[in-house]
């Protein structure tokens, strides 16, 4: 699972994390271990470059079997103006965005903004 940084913050790689998917239906809930943490601290406003961490099932058969997911894409196929849906729980909240890719070049970084 791919997941930001931030949200597991005093937490270090190989600890144990609970999972409540309380958006699914039905909701269920799952033991995850942290695989990765990405380990630069760049200050604001640039953490974002980097807000990245890798967290592992413990089971994944804990997932239902009809659970939906996204397959990696090649980001070489992502062209200034290609749609995009942004999803995100900001404050615990479900947010989600649609808008066209601006700008494929960001701050001199192979960025998507």
């Amino acid at each position: 699972l791919l997941t930001a940084k931030h949200i597991l913050k005093g937490r270090q790689t190989g600890d144990l994390v609970d999972l409540i998917f309380e958006k699914s239906d039905p909701q269920f809930a799952a033991t995850a271990k942290i695989v990765w943490i990405d380990p630069s601290n760049d200050p604001e406003p640039n953490y974002y470059l980097k807000d990245v961490a890798i967290l592992e099932l413990e089971s994944p058969s804990t997932l239902p079997e009809d659970y939906p997911y996204l397959t990696l894409g090649q980001s070489s196929g992502v062209n200034t103006l290609s749609e995009v849906i942004l999803i995100g729980y900001p404050g615990g909240l479900l947010s989600t965005t649609t808008g066209a890719i601006s700008n494929d070049n960001l701050k001199g970084m192979e960025l998507f903004q």
